[in-house]
């Protein structure tokens, strides 16, 4: 597992090059407000990045 978490930020990092050499728009490690049936709960997601406007995890 440790391995995994490890990988998370080089694959992260490499994902973010790869956008920029595209021309994607993109956002990382936005955080998210989260609702359930209509109501916004406390906690909040933090996407990996968000592109075109859209939540794209890694």
């Amino acid at each position: 597992m440790l391995c995994d978490l490890l990988l998370h930020g080089v694959n992260q990092e490499a994902l973010e090059i790869e956008f920029k050499n595209q021309g994607i728009p993109y956002e990382r490690e936005k955080e998210l407000k989260i609702y359930f049936k209509g109501i916004e709960l406390r906690k909040r997601y933090n996407a990996d990045f968000v592109c075109y406007e859209k939540i794209h995890p890694v």
